[in-house]
């Protein structure tokens, strides 16, 4: 086992843990935005695993994960590399946003960014900080997981998203990680999906690039616990799969469901939104899912499903604008 590897700021021995801020970007005030950064080296050599948060500055039941699996993490009981950045998107987390105010970019739809001489948008900020963050993991990763969740306006059921690998090797590989998780719905996305969906996402652009990545989701607006401890389990099982370190399960009795294609459904007026099903709830083609209202509580729309689905995220109670995302459904 190598005695030493640099990732971002970290000079990393065996057998130890270590933190540090990351100078990612510089500021209009010469103030360095600084990206949380831990990595555990264990005892012995093994797998190098990444696993980052906060890609969108408002979700943070990954947060609350990964804080869990550091207390629960010791270098003594663990086998390879772990390394963790709590928070990719320090601009919109200090602002409680989705997206970084300096150029309003989702920076998980513009992976794997771009250096500074190459950057695109005429405020770059987004895409030069996944450009420095993708780098290291591109060059010392085994396996990556980004966390999300349904932020403040909706609610995720657990799910674990992955896009098939570069052979089949690579696909089985993604597949028996995301059984690993131990989440209720397995979802192998398509190419069609995600050209048109979530092109450029961080899962994406690293299994293409030769480092196999899932997405995983839980949780959101009103369910923040519940959220934490089943992402936290879902970390700790990739890593048992990965022979870091043994799982920590608990009984589940829900039914699993391979997921191969899925639907955002969008707002098609304006008005106040009100669900009328839970997330993981079956349902059937024409079934009612939701409603939006105008001020008097006239309904101005009534959302049906357009096929037997489960729902995997769902939009909680509030505002809505025309074409706003309020449901995502699972085909069954």
């Amino acid at each position: 086992m190598d005695e030493l590897i640099e990732i971002g700021p970290i000079q990393a021995y065996p057998n130890a843990i270590t933190t540090a801020a990351w100078p990612l970007i510089e500021l209009n005030d010469g103030a360095k935005v600084e990206v949380p950064l831990a990595v555990v080296r264990g005892a012995e050599p093994g797998s190098t695993l990444w696993v980052i948060t906060g890609v969108h500055g408002n979700e943070y039941v990954g947060l609350g994960a990964l804080h869990r699996l550091l207390k629960s993490v010791t270098p003594t009981d663990l086998r390879g590399t772990l390394v963790i950045i709590p928070m990719v998107n320090v601009v919109a987390y200090r602002l409680r946003a989705r997206s970084a105010s300096i150029d309003g970019m989702d920076m998980n739809r513009i992976w794997p960014g771009a250096p500074l001489p190459q950057a695109v948008h005429l405020f770059a900020h987004s895409e030069i900080v996944v450009s420095r963050v993708i780098k290291p993991i591109l060059e010392t990763a085994d396996f990556m997981i980004d966390c999300h969740d349904g932020s403040d306006i909706a609610i995720c059921a657990p799910y674990v998203a992955f896009s098939t690998g570069r052979n089949e090797e690579e696909t089985q590989l993604l597949r028996d990680a995301a059984v690993a998780t131990g989440f209720p719905i397995i979802w192998e996305q398509s190419a069609d999906f995600i050209a048109q969906q979530q092109p450029q996402t961080s899962h994406l652009t690293l299994t293409r690039n030769g480092v196999p990545a899932v997405l995983l989701e839980a949780g959101g607006k009103g369910e923040h616990e519940s959220g934490v401890q089943r992402m936290y389990l879902a970390i700790r099982g990739i890593m048992d799969f990965l022979g870091m370190m043994p799982a920590e399960h608990e009984a589940r009795s829900e039914e699993r469901f391979w997921v191969k294609e899925a639907l955002w459904l969008r707002a098609e007026g304006g008005g106040f939104f009100s669900p009328a099903v839970p997330v993981l709830s079956r349902v059937e083609a024409g079934q009612h899912l939701s409603s939006i209202t105008d001020f008097f509580g006239t309904t101005r729309d009534e959302i049906t499903s357009p096929y037997n689905a489960i729902v995997m995220t769902q939009r909680d109670y509030g505002p809505v604008n025309e074409g706003e995302f309020i449901c995502e459904l699972a085909r069954l």
